[in-house]
């Protein structure tokens, strides 16, 4: 009977893919897949995992912007620092020497002139090709909008994904209801068209497992939609115009910085937030982006961008009787809500509780080696936050209205680069970012940070470099080193020592922490990666929950990783890695080990790649678990904890039957040895095996 079921979840799954193939199958035009953009990326994201413990970011977005200059290469001799810190491919560093040489010399005749920049490597320039090119100003010119919005690169993305096991959520209830209101399926579908670097259009349309799907309180379909309309550089006056959703980032993130932020990671000395201040928003992650219109102009000078935002956001709302307007009920939230997940009736009750409204301007000056900017953000929301106070939360922000104001800096003296960002809410409690970069010589590059940030300190959507993003209660100092002593060998490692003066969540006293990093790595291009890697991180937390006096004690994390990529011919590529974990708290020990072999087959020219791997993890419990970057589909992304004991295996299919349509599948499933159910609550399924399926279709003309 089990089997019966299961096929005919797999018969359903296909039926719907079918559909989809047909319902799209008048278009599109295929170019070759960017093996380079997915390298990149996977370093970047595994770094940003590592050092946040987190796999909750919406990666998508990264990899569409890695893709779009894979695609449309930038042109080095008219890129600003904002799009080559955009590229993610750079070091600061490197963004740094190569503006200075530009700046010095003029435009570049041909790139195989980076050699002559430090921090510019043959390996690394041989890795850049792909995403840029020099051309002469011949090629900078305005381009009529109808030419754009009818001519380009179009695309059309649907997906199709399940969980095979039943969870707990859609089993009946005590009233014989479903928990989880919807079936469980996550359907996600984008159009999106593209010219060069100039236009983007588009929409994005998801459903999450559990959610309802035509039906209930999703009636005309999905349970989340998103749409831009982006122009940029269009003129010397117009940089960046979007409508729509969209993403900000100002200075060094202590006001606004939405989307995705570097910090720490194994680049040790990628520490300053930078990038084209304006994004449009085409990923589904429901929260953390505006809604409404924004510019980012030039106007002699100087470079300003406004914007102005209003949506509804998710949230968690109460009602109480006003004991001073009668027999009055005031509305209030305690918390806003992330996961997006609108499953339940409470859940469903939580989804656009709240309007989120802002507005604001920021204004940047250039003055030779100095450049200085000032923004200010406003925001409202339409009924006042009210948390349930605890120890650790009384300094957070309340009420209906925040102002920020923020001044940021870059200065250039020779081989330093100064960069920092002051900011202020409308309380007066203030918070600071200051850094430096420095080029010691051709092949040594160090980076330091120092941040303090008030125990009051408030914003709404901050995203600041150091322990905790949100930018407040911590002051911490930062060193990172590069060191590329050899030909293919580079050295690289930080420390970083941090405080809290006021309390935290599971933490309820002032607290210190510390974190250490190191790597080796060697490397030939397309042929071997090798490298070992020793991550150290402690900070101090409550010993138990139990007593009214609580005792803090250091908590501390090691991991010992080393990894092993070798290209046994240009279609095959071998990966393997080992690594090891150690927990220790109040005279606990506790410790893990993770080890995977991959495959990665992608010959050139065939209509067929696949990669698949298999993983053994062995850990003592969740303290000791394991994040590993798993290989996906397009668009999507895999970083699970491995913890307990088990073993997981996974297989990606892409199959190219024209130039104009890609097929996707993959199949994963991980098993437990010493485990009856998996995962808790409502997402609970009984038994130790959880199997996933995920089928995509992408069309392009």
């Amino acid at each position: 009977m089990l089997m019966i079921d299961f096929w005919k979840k797999i018969e359903r799954v296909a039926i719907l893919l079918g559909f989809l193939i047909f319902s799209a199958s008048s278009v599109f035009s295929q170019v070759e897949y960017s093996e380079e953009a997915e390298d990149l990326l996977e370093n970047l994201v595994e770094s940003f995992i590592e050092a946040t413990e987190s796999e909750s970011f919406d990666f998508n977005t990264l990899y569409e912007r890695l893709e779009r200059y894979y695609r449309n290469p930038i042109d080095l001799n008219s890129a600003t620092e904002g799009d080559l810190s955009d590229m993610l491919i750079f070091t600061d560093l490197q963004v740094i020497n190569f503006i200075s040489y530009r700046n010095n010399y003029g435009d570049l005749l041909d790139i195989r002139e980076l050699q002559v920049i430090p921090g510019f490597e043959p390996d690394f320039i041989r890795s850049l090709l792909p995403f840029v090119k020099v051309r002469g100003d011949g090629e900078r010119y305005q381009r009529p909008l109808g030419e754009m919005l009818t001519s380009g690169r179009t695309e059309y993305f649907a997906r199709v994904e399940r969980i095979v096991e039943e969870k707990r959520g859609y089993n009946p209830g005590e009233e014989g209801q479903s928990r989880y209101l919807g079936n469980p399926y996550r359907y996600y579908t984008r159009f999106r068209h593209q010219h060069l670097n100039r236009l983007s259009y588009g929409f994005t349309a998801e459903k999450d497992p559990g959610e309802p799907f035509f039906e209930g309180v999703n009636k005309n379909g999905f349970d989340f939609y998103s749409g831009h309309f982006h122009l940029r550089e269009q003129s010397r006056f117009l940089q960046d115009l979007v409508i729509g959703d969209y993403h900000l980032s100002f200075g060094q993130g202590l006001v606004m910085h939405s989307g995705f932020g570097r910090g720490k990671s194994a680049f040790v000395t990628n520490i300053s937030r930078g990038g084209r201040v304006l994004r449009p928003h085409t990923s589904v992650a429901e929260y953390g982006f505006n809604r409404g219109i924004a510019a980012n102009v030039n106007i002699g000078e100087y470079n300003i961008t406004a914007f102005a935002s209003s949506l509804r956001v998710d949230g968690s709302v109460r009602e109480q009787e006003d004991d001073l307007a009668g027999d009055e009920v005031s509305r209030f939230f305690t918390s806003l809500q992330q996961s997006g997940l609108h499953r339940t009736s409470t859940e469903i009750a939580n989804k656009n509780a709240i309007r989120h409204s802002s507005a604001g301007l920021a204004v940047n000056r250039s003055f030779n080696n100095l450049s200085l900017g000032l923004h200010a953000v406003y925001n409202h929301f339409d009924i006042p936050q009210n948390r349930l106070q605890r120890p650790y939360n009384q300094f957070y922000f309340s009420g209906t209205e925040l102002l920020n104001l923020g001044l940021e800096y870059r200065y250039i003296f020779r081989n330093f680069n100064f960069f920092g960002e002051t900011a202020v809410s409308d309380n007066g409690a203030l918070a600071t970012i200051n850094g430096l970069l420095i080029g010691l010589h051709r092949t040594v590059s160090l980076a330091m940070l120092y941040r303090n940030m008030s125990v009051d300190y408030h914003a709404i959507y901050p995203n600041a470099f150091g322990e905790n993003s949100v930018g407040n209660n911590e002051g911490g100092f930062y060193t990172g080193l590069e060191v590329r002593p050899a030909p293919r060998i580079t050295l690289s490692g930080y420390v970083d020592f941090w405080q809290h003066p006021w309390l935290r969540f599971r933490t309820d006293a002032p607290s210190v922490g510390n974190e250490m990093f190191f790597r080796f790595s060697y490397s030939i291009r397309r042929k071997l990666n090798f490298y070992a890697q020793y991550r150290l991180k402690q900070r101090e937390q409550n010993i138990t929950e139990d007593v009214a006096l609580r005792i803090l004690k250091m908590e501390s994390r090691e991991s010992i990783r080393f990894h092993l990529a070798l290209n046994v011919t240009p279609a095959l590529e071998l990966r393997t890695r080992f690594e090891h974990s150690i927990y220790n708290f109040n005279e606990e020990s506790e410790t893990g080990y993770l080890i995977f072999q991959d495959i990665l087959y992608r010959p050139m020219g065939s209509p067929f790649s696949m990669t698949a791997r298999i993983s053994f993890f062995d850990t003592e419990s969740f303290n000791t678990r394991i994040y590993a970057y798993e290989n996906d589909l397009l668009y999507s992304f895999s970083i699970p904890p491995f913890f307990d004991r088990g073993y997981r295996y996974y297989i990606n299919l892409r199959y190219r039957p024209t130039r104009n349509i890609t097929l996707e599948g993959r199949f994963s499933q991980t098993r437990y040895r010493n485990r009856e159910e998996i995962g808790s609550g409502l997402e609970t399924i009984e038994g130790n095996t959880r199997t996933d399926l995920k089928f995509q279709i992408r069309y392009l003309f």
